[in-house]
């Protein structure tokens, strides 16, 4: 049955419908539009969406005490867009930025998508933390973001070890302490602390959550393949997880420490080709969640960890 042109269908085409001949060619103009021409059409709108996906735009907010709603200047913050890949969430990418003197911020170049903004306590090394803010970039700017600040949580605690460790060894360990998640966002900034002679040791700025410690050794010869055995708290064993409640301090906390004597052997291959002249590569090490060291990888892509 042959197509039935309407002055609709005119309209649609840019034109009016005056007449049977006129109609015809409109006809025929319209089919070669909409019909054998739908893969430029396809293009333009193609160009249209990387047109609009190549559009940047900005974003504005303060930074404020969550007590006082005053403005916090020069506060480190994490912002990002969000991944919905991960098994955990995160961040597919992150910068991080301070507030300025009157505790505002503003970030260009942002990318339409959804994105996460929060402060953590070790980016300023100060013991101020803020839940995270969600927010989305559509068509346009978005102003007027506040993030209230809050004064975290300390930990305080002894690190024990299990055999034989010097003082000065002890001395250049460090402990690492994190909450992983915040919500559905992972979160991987953690915080250190150094461990006195006397085997002391304190977090501050800690959020809300549950908390996770560990070690950091690397680069340092003496503390090679040292691991956590066991944490105790309150006469607990909290299977290395401390919960931390707001505005809580926590006191008390022994670490034990003992030296590793395993060995994990293992080969790296690369595929698609070889790596270029001059490439770096390292292996990271990690227990529990936590990165605790790095390892070279040697020129026959091999490496060797011991304990």
């Amino acid at each position: 049955m042959p197509n039935i042109f309407t002055s609709n269908d005119a309209a649609r085409c840019g034109g009016s419908f005056i007449g049977p001949a006129l109609a015809a060619a409109l006809l025929i103009l319209c089919i070669q539009f909409h019909g054998t021409t739908s893969a430029a059409q396809s293009e333009l709108k193609s160009n249209h969406a990387a047109d609009q996906v190549s559009t940047t735009y900005a974003v504005h907010g303060r930074i404020v005490d969550a007590l006082t709603m005053q403005p916090v200047p020069g506060v480190r913050f994490v912002y990002g867009q969000v991944s919905n890949t991960s098994r955990d969430g995160g961040f597919s990418s992150f910068s991080i930025e301070p507030s300025d003197t009157n505790g505002d911020f503003h970030i260009d170049h942002l990318k339409p998508g959804q994105y996460a903004l929060y402060v953590a306590a070790s980016l300023s090394h100060s013991d101020l933390y803020s839940d995270p803010l969600l927010f989305a970039i559509a068509d346009g700017d978005v102003a007027n973001l506040e993030v209230q600040v809050r004064h975290g949580s300390t930990l305080n605690g002894t690190v024990v070890p299990e055999g034989l460790l010097t003082q000065e060894a002890l001395a250049k360990l460090k402990l690492i302490a994190a909450v992983p998640s915040i919500g559905t966002l992972r979160a991987g900034i953690t915080t250190q602390s150094t461990v006195g002679q006397d085997g002391s040791f304190q977090f501050a700025g800690l959020r809300p959550g549950k908390l996770r410690l560990n070690l950091l050794t690397s680069g340092v010869p003496e503390l090679k393949g040292l691991s956590i055995s066991h944490i105790e708290y309150d006469g607990l064993e909290p299977n290395k997880e401390i919960e931390i409640k707001p505005g809580v301090s926590v006191v008390g906390v022994r670490v034990f420490v003992r030296q590793g004597a395993g060995i994990i052997r293992g080969q790296v291959n690369v595929q698609g080709g070889s790596l270029p002249a001059g490439a770096h590569v390292l292996v990271s090490l990690g227990r529990d969640g936590f990165a605790t060291g790095y390892i070279d990888v040697d020129a026959t892509a091999s490496s060797k960890s011991k304990g």
